[in-house]
């Protein structure tokens, strides 16, 4: 009949499934049956779980990204250090190639110096000549007969040496001319030598004798047995006489800056020579004491 049908007779779409029964496409779930609410694990890694612990991965994850701030934190101290380095490297550079200065010592200011007379052994002067000591006289002598015949002492004061200075070289220079009279009408070779002083003594009073252990002075015992440094003269000279060594000792131990001892220590008989101290007036003769160090 023309009347509808029932919806109970109605006909069944092609397959047996009404439209209302067909699932949203959208709901569907994805392809190897995971929903959408469920977070795949790519995601879940490092997250902390309900717990309070984290996972394996995420661990993983915080060491690496640990070290990486570690190693961002090295590399600053690094940087900032350089400068720091190259700057003291250049300061420890500059330091080592500073130039060495040379103090020059010389005239009654900052020395003594007498002469120790075998002829009047006793006598810090010569009663023939005058009551003047030896310590005040501009020229002195000495002379080899067989042996060391006189003798002359020499102290420094090292007050102007900074605190700290490394001496280099020590130079004790003397001026010398040949002795002349009718027996001695050419100069002698000689050589001439100085040692470290063991004694104090005083440049008023100093004697052949006193204050000594014995006349002249005895190796070892007044005066240091092996002689700091030699030279060869033969007439008019200087004599450069190396004694670096005890400036040094001296720097080292104030206390014992008994000063040094000057003779001739070989010379064929007879060799005589004038020496010039501390009071000759020609200031350019007067001993002189060069050190070069660096301070």
């Amino acid at each position: 009949s023309d009347a509808e049908p029932d919806a109970e007779h109605a006909e069944a779409p092609v397959g047996g499934v009404s439209d209302a029964e067909k699932p949203d496409a959208e709901s569907e779930p994805p392809v190897g049956g995971v929903s959408d609410a469920e977070p795949d694990a790519e995601s879940a890694s490092g997250e902390i779980s309900a717990s309070g612990e984290i996972s394996a991965s995420g661990e993983a994850s915080y060491v690496v990204a640990s070290l990486a701030r570690r190693r961002r934190r090295r590399a600053i101290a690094v940087a900032l250090m350089v400068p720091v380095v190259v700057a003291g490297l250049l300061i420890v550079r500059q330091w080592l190639a500073r130039p060495p200065l040379t103090l020059s010592l010389s005239g009654p200011a900052v020395m003594q110096d007498t002469w120790l007379n075998f002829v009047h052994p006793d006598l810090p002067y010569d009663p023939e000549w005058s009551q003047d000591p030896y310590a005040v006289y501009p020229q002195v002598h000495l002379s080899y007969w067989g042996y060391p015949y006189d003798r002359i002492l020499i102290r420094f004061a090292l007050t102007e040496l900074p605190v700290g200075a490394q001496v280099q070289q020590a130079i004790l220079h003397l001026h010398l001319e040949p002795f002349f009279n009718e027996d001695l009408t050419e100069p002698r070779p000689a050589t001439l030598s100085a040692f470290r002083l063991l004694v104090p003594w005083e440049p008023d009073t100093a004697t052949f004798n006193a204050p000594w252990s014995r006349p002249g002075l005895a190796a070892g015992v007044d005066y240091a047995a092996d002689p700091l440094g030699s030279d060869s003269l033969h007439g008019s000279d200087w004599g450069d006489l190396d004694v670096t060594q005890a400036v040094r000792y001296w720097l080292a131990h104030p206390d014992q800056n008994f000063g040094l001892l000057v003779m001739i220590t070989e010379a064929p008989q007879g060799a005589h020579y004038w020496v010039d101290t501390s009071d000759y007036p020609l200031l350019n003769r007067q001993p002189r004491l060069d050190i070069t160090y660096l301070p």
